[in-house]
């Protein structure tokens, strides 16, 4: 009876051992998503931005949010239609202060929208920069347009109304009880995932211990 309990002890430590050296994979953590289920948002009514001086003036709109985990950016998803004029769009994600943009972390220049209010799958922006987030830290995410581009970004469906600013790309105010433009930031996370290999291992280590407990109580 000793012996069996030694080799089970052994077999338990072999399977600790394998699980230590288990690799660790990437994986995403999403630190703000106000899209509805299946990627739903506001399909009639959007912030609008545009460099057409006789409809709006030359302006950006965005919002700002804050994350409570840290970590690399991986993507950002958002709900971007075009109205009128070049099919383009500049879309910026910043620190900054007191409500407003400050330093630019990383930019995407996006083409060939569909049109606003099509109802189309947000357009997803993958980060070459992956600039680090700070949980605690407020960020901002805004387009800013200019020439003949008319812009809109759709409002999410959520309730959420976040942190609301609009500018004329040198001026900016801030709204606290308007919707929120519709927008997810994942970032980059780590997370354990046996290999293939492994985890027929630890299995077949998992019944060869149960095996030998049966045996040894069928020989009591």
């Amino acid at each position: 009876m000793r012996r069996s309990n030694a080799f089970l002890f052994s077999l338990s430590g072999l399977a600790l051992a394998l699980l230590a050296l288990t690799p660790v994979a990437n994986a995403q953590i999403v630190v703000h998503d106000n899209f509805g289920p299946g990627d739903t948002y506001d399909n009639g009514t959007a912030w609008t931005e545009s460099g057409l001086t006789a409809i709006v003036g030359t302006q950006s709109a965005g919002s700002g949010f804050t994350t409570a985990v840290s970590g690399n950016l991986f993507d950002i998803s958002v709900a971007i239609g075009n109205v009128t004029g070049t099919n383009v769009a500049h879309v910026f994600l910043s620190d900054g202060t007191s409500g407003v943009p400050g330093t630019v972390l990383e930019s995407w220049t996006i083409t060939n929208l569909p049109g606003l209010g099509s109802g189309a799958a947000p357009t997803v922006l993958t980060s070459v920069l992956n600039p680090m987030l700070s949980a605690g830290t407020t960020y901002y995410l805004y387009e800013a347009e200019d020439g003949d581009t008319w812009n809109g970004w759709a409002w999410n469906t959520t309730g959420d109304v976040g942190l609301i600013f609009s500018g004329d790309n040198v001026n900016y105010s801030s709204d606290n009880t308007d919707p929120s433009i519709a927008y997810r930031v994942r970032i980059e996370g780590t997370a354990a995932v046996p290999e293939p290999g492994s985890a027929a291992l630890l299995a077949g280590m998992g019944l060869s211990g149960a095996g030998l407990l049966i045996r040894r109580k069928r020989a009591e």
